[in-house]
């Protein structure tokens, strides 16, 4: 394919190389580059020479100076053909019921791009735009026909003569320059990004033909409001038999002199309207808001301390119906469980995680989590995981790996035999209990998990005197769902926040009343089979490219993200790392682990998210690009498990070993003030013994807890600092 590549290259077009019968480039094969430039020739050479029988990709948009409409259907291939302009230039796919359909990249500013996306404009037409990418003839469909020019006759096959791409019929980003006939933009909101979550949006697009005046005069409500709205309005407005160009400019100017249609009036007409999430958002709510062209990063920075606190009210975790009810797969599982949702949720979470141990990477982050449920006795914590690992025991050989183990080379063991196996413990609180003496007991088994939780992926070498006992586990990802009771937060102590114990866990806490009969867990076994059932097929599915090579070595596929999630990933990056260097400057080391912590942890509940939906709806590529969504889905739960260690555990430890250094210090206040004495640091050290034992960072860690909880007041106005009483 070399040869043909050179010369679609010496066109114009930008190329690279796609696995063999496939539409996704090879694994460590990247286009970001090339969106806006060419490829260079030692570079398709470099790339071709080194996939041999491959098929040939082009990266649409600007660099290649096309766009592609997509037409995915007999009825998309009839709209393409009645809407768009004839273009001499198409591809047959391998299929009568689809084509593409080849347009010059149109005239717009440096700054804008062509939006690339799928079903907004015709439910089954995709626009192949700006970081777009298409399959070139001769490449091999999976079907095993091969791709084919189709070329109008006596047309000479140059891409620089083709039609341009009509900008009224597409979603751009930004604005196109002005010239006779075309009008400004108007807003910010995106069109595109409106369709992919209104319905009756969509409604509007597919029966424009028909579509009812007071409907059609909503649309020109909200859409005239969007980027290029009036070009769109014009689009969305042609199939209408009684269109003219005059009479729909009036009625774009009487309705945006109106405010824009709410979720709240448009459900008077369209039913869908009342499963959507949006109706309840307050009845100004408008469909525009959707479409804010930077609202999906906007949501990551929606997501701050301050918002996810504010959710946190006690001891408890709360978790949102967007959380627990995503649709998909996790939907699913957790309608299968019932009972409380502190408890379904990791159980989901951790068995969905486990189905994925080996396949998938993300970032070079392995989908492992190390989950703790935690709730008082009686309250269905042990019973729903025997209602789950009962039904997945029997029908999925080696899911599980150790239940308990005796040290940590004995959890090093466990894991050797089955790298990927589930840890399930009923009670783990015991695993964390450490008394005065040095108990190396307990030091090994919790050095053994933070081991393996750190090394997920990774070679865990441990050698020992005979060689016969000598520890090899090759690219571990283990999965731990342990129980606890609330008296695990007396065996913590705030050295832990450091150490990276409390970092590497996420924790479910209930504080609710012992449920009736644990409601919802008598639930019929069907929903739960199902469930099971779809955590096999993920444990067999293959990507395309997979080799009898690859398998043997146990090489997960690394999922790639679209370019929207990327942007999302590095704002969110960003984010993680200046909260880390403000806790820094506030010497708080532990919060500034807890607080990275989450990044890896968002990339793990992505990936979930991102497989939950590819199963549920059919298709089983869970090997394709990880969407904005399931990025977003991800930060979300990342961000409310970490803010919620930092605001409630730090209460929750103090009331164990902690707590009682704090009495201890206000002890020493008291006793010195009663001596007549300077309450300094020196003078406490002397009255109490323990104090002396501190190290410098405990020190400061009583120092900010009783500052926090108003007990103390430190004076820093003279030589030394004093520590008083507050009364």
């Amino acid at each position: 394919m070399f040869d043909q590549a050179l010369e679609y290259r010496e066109k114009g077009l930008s190329v690279l190389p796609l696995i063999h019968q496939g539409k996704l480039p090879p694994r460590g094969v990247t286009w970001v580059e090339q969106q806006d430039a060419l490829p260079t020739i030692e570079l398709v050479e470099s790339r071709f020479k080194g996939h041999p029988g491959c098929n040939i990709g082009c990266i649409t948009g600007r660099g290649s100076r096309v766009v592609v409409i997509d037409a995915d259907s007999k009825d998309a291939i009839e709209w393409v053909e009645s809407v768009f302009p004839p273009t001499p230039i198409t591809v047959g796919t391998g299929s009568t019921e689809k084509r593409h359909y080849y347009y010059k990249y149109p005239a717009i500013k440096d700054n804008s791009r062509i939006v690339s996306n799928s079903g907004v404009i015709h439910k089954d037409v995709d626009v192949r735009g700006d970081g777009g990418l298409v399959v070139l003839p001769p490449s091999v469909h999976k079907s095993g026909r091969c791709y084919q020019w189709v070329i109008s006759d006596g047309f000479d096959f140059d891409f620089n003569c083709l039609p341009e791409l009509p900008v009224e019929l597409v979603i751009i980003e930004g604005e196109r320059e002005r010239g006779e006939g075309t009008s400004k933009s108007s807003g910010t909101s995106i069109v595109g990004n409106i369709g992919l979550q209104c319905s009756w949006l969509d409604h509007c697009r597919v029966d424009a033909a028909t579509l009812p005046e007071p409907e059609w005069f909503a649309m020109l409500s909200i859409v005239g409001r969007c980027v290029n709205g009036e070009q769109v309005c014009h689009g969305l407005s042609k199939p209408y038999p009684k269109y003219t160009e005059v009479e729909t400019d009036k009625k774009i100017k009487h309705a945006l002199e109106s405010g824009p249609a709410t979720c709240r009036s448009i459900s008077r007409w369209h039913d869908d309207c009342f499963e959507c999430k949006n109706l309840g958002r307050g009845k100004n709510f408008s469909p525009i808001i959707l479409g804010e062209e930077d609202l999906l990063l906007e949501r990551v920075e929606v997501l701050t301390p301050d918002n996810i606190t504010d959710e946190i009210q006690g001891e408890e975790l709360p978790l949102s119906d967007y959380i627990i009810n995503p649709s998909g797969l996790i939907s699913e599982g957790m309608e299968a469980l019932g009972g409380i949702s502190q408890y379904a949720y990791p159980v989901v979470m951790t068995h969905i995680a486990r189905a994925l141990a080996g396949k998938i990477t993300l970032c070079g982050v392995w989908p492992s989590l190390f989950c703790i449920k935690i709730g008082g006795t009686s309250t269905g914590k042990t019973m729903i995981d025997t209602k789950i690992c009962n039904t997945v025991s029997p029908r999925i050989s080696n899911f599980y790996g150790p239940t308990d183990f005796s040290s940590g080379p004995g959890l090093f063991r466990g894991v050797m035999e089955n790298p990927s196996g589930m840890i399930c413990m009923d009670e783990i609180t015991y695993l964390f209990r450490r008394f005065d003496v040095h108990d190396p007991i307990t030091s090994g088994k919790i050095s053994a998990l933070l081991e393996i939780s750190t090394k997920a992926g990774q070679e865990i070498h441990k050698a020992y005197g005979d060689g016969k006992k000598t520890i090899r586990i090759s690219m571990p990802c283990v999965n731990l769902l342990g129980n606890a009771t609330p008296n695990i937060f007396d065996d913590f102590r705030p050295v832990d926040f450091e150490t990276g114990l409390i970092q590497r866990f996420d924790f479910f806490s209930y504080d609710g009343e012992i449920p009736y009969e644990c409601d919802g867990q008598r639930k019929k076994g069907k929903g739960m089979l199902d469930f099971i059932k779809k955590l096999k097929r993920i444990m067999g599915l293959k990507p395309e490219h997979s080799t009898e090579l690859l398998e043997a070595l146990g090489i997960p596929t690394e999922l790639e993200l679209t370019p929207q999630a990327e942007e999302i990933r590095a704002s969110f990056s960003r984010k993680i790392i200046d909260r880390g260097n403000q806790y820094n400057k506030e010497d708080k080391p532990g919060f500034t682990g807890i607080c990275s912590r989450m990044y890896t942890s968002a990339l793990k509940y992505c990936m979930i998210h991102h497989v939950s939906g590819c199963i549920d709806k059919g298709s089983g590529d869970i090997f394709g690009f990880v969407g904005a969504e399931s990025l977003l889905y991800g930060i979300h739960v990342a961000e409310l498990l970490g803010e919620w260690k930092i605001k409630v555990l730090p209460t929750k430890i103090y009331e164990g070993d902690f707590h009682k250094d704090c009495e201890v210090f206000k002890g020493a206040i008291l006793s010195a003030i009663r001596a007549g004495k300077k309450p300094t640091g020196k003078v406490l050290a002397n009255r109490k013994s323990r104090l002396k034992e501190l190290r410098p960072h405990e020190w400061q860690a009583i120092i900010r807890a009783l500052t926090a909880r108003k007990e103390i007041i430190v004076d820093e106005s003279g030589k030394s600092t004093i520590y008083n009483l507050v009364k």
